[in-house]
């Protein structure tokens, strides 16, 4: 990406790599964790730092626990808290980024 803009537009694209991921957070999380701060009138937690969603998909990955990996096209959620959702979208975009001729990570790991 040489701009943010290339940034803005990759992200928002239908059809590409990080859209659908992030429809699905959003779904599955995000727009009900704040319906139900709405609701009960507390403020929604925010975000999840960088380095916590890292360490815990490593962890549920490790030691060939696959707790993501296996999980496509259609994960059992039911029991997972908010940084499990944060831990798969990041897992499903750069999953999807890397193995993906058209992925902005594809050739270069």
């Amino acid at each position: 990406m040489n701009s943010a803009q290339e940034l803005k537009d990759w992200m928002n694209k239908e059809d590409g790599l990080y859209k659908p991921g992030w429809d699905e957070l959003c779904r599955d999380y995000l727009n009900q964790a704040q319906e139900a701060a709405k609701a009960t009138g507390e403020i929604r937690f925010r975000h999840y730092d960088l380095s916590e969603v890292r360490s815990y998909l490593w962890s549920g990955e490790m030691y060939g626990f696959r707790k993501y990996w296996y999980s496509r096209p259609t994960p059992d959620k039911s029991t997972w808290t908010g940084i499990d959702h944060y831990a798969y979208f990041l897992w499903l975009v750069t999953k999807e980024n890397t193995e993906d001729r058209h992925g902005i990570f594809f050739g270069k790991h």
